[in-house]
């Protein structure tokens, strides 16, 4: 069973009282491990094996890991913003939630209640009074998600799927592991297909020569660049702009935007 609308609902209103309670008007303004406290919710990182994150709930209060081996302080975030999801939402269905990067996956792979709480997560860290106009204010790029991850101190995965979830424009967002599509996120709009999962994506694409330099910043962003529509979409003629970033060097994990021409 899917997530319906009243449990996005839920999920986008539970986060406005948390950002209207905590008086946030900027990204500046979200001290999560602070509302979580002010929530009876204790916050500590440690080692965690095959999850990223686990909210122990007692009567009162609750207690949240997040795995210390985490690199970025964006996916961090996302994580802490995550659980709290499940401790506002989903109180009283169980006892411990254990959640796994797929669980934590914006791209709407994840179980309906790791759904609900990927949105919670997403609408705390990126509000739509807050996001939406910077989603109008310029086609979706690399550059850009690098840049508005920054300002919201979110995840490039999790900036680039609210992006493209909020932009009026017409591009896909697709993520490859080591050459192969491993989901693409498009608007309601898009005119390109959907990347088949799996594929693999041909020797003409950008992804293929992107490197990798920390601290990773908008010029590490190659494009765009015009390639054959067949590079990401088999039996597609013509061509597109494709942008692409590397997030991790090994496996190789990247970030596309790819625009019809």
């Amino acid at each position: 069973m899917g997530l319906t609308d009243s449990g996005f609902e839920a999920a986008y209103d539970q986060a406005q009282r948390l950002l209207d309670r905590f008086c946030v008007s900027d990204p500046k303004d979200l001290l999560l491990e602070g509302i979580a406290f002010r929530l009876d919710v204790l916050v500590t990182d440690g080692p965690i094996r095959a999850a990223d994150a686990w909210l122990l709930l007692g009567e009162r209060c609750g207690l949240v890991r997040v795995r210390d081996s985490i690199r970025w302080n964006g996916q961090r975030r996302f994580c802490i913003a995550h659980e709290l999801g499940h401790w506002t939402l989903h109180r009283g269905l169980q006892q411990k939630w254990v959640c796994t990067e797929s669980d934590m996956s914006m791209n709407g792979s994840a179980k309906p209640l790791e759904r609900q709480a990927n949105w919670f997560a997403a609408e705390l860290l990126m509000p739509d009074c807050l996001f939406q106009p910077e989603a109008c204010a310029s086609p979706p790029s690399i550059r850009r998600i690098v840049q508005l991850a920054e300002r919201f101190c979110t995840s490039l995965s999790s900036t680039g799927l609210r992006l493209l979830q909020k932009t009026p424009a017409d591009a896909a967002l697709v993520s490859t592991k080591n050459g192969e599509v491993q989901w693409d996120s498009r608007p309601a709009h898009a005119t390109l297909p959907r990347a088949r999962q799996g594929f693999r994506v041909g020797p003409e694409a950008v992804v293929h020569s992107v490197s990798l330099e920390e601290p990773l910043t908008p010029d590490q962003a190659v494009g765009p660049v015009e390639v054959p529509r067949s590079a990401w979409y088999p039996d597609q003629e013509g061509s597109l702009l494709e942008e692409s970033i590397l997030l991790i060097q090994n496996p190789r994990v990247a970030l596309s935007v790819l625009t019809p021409i």
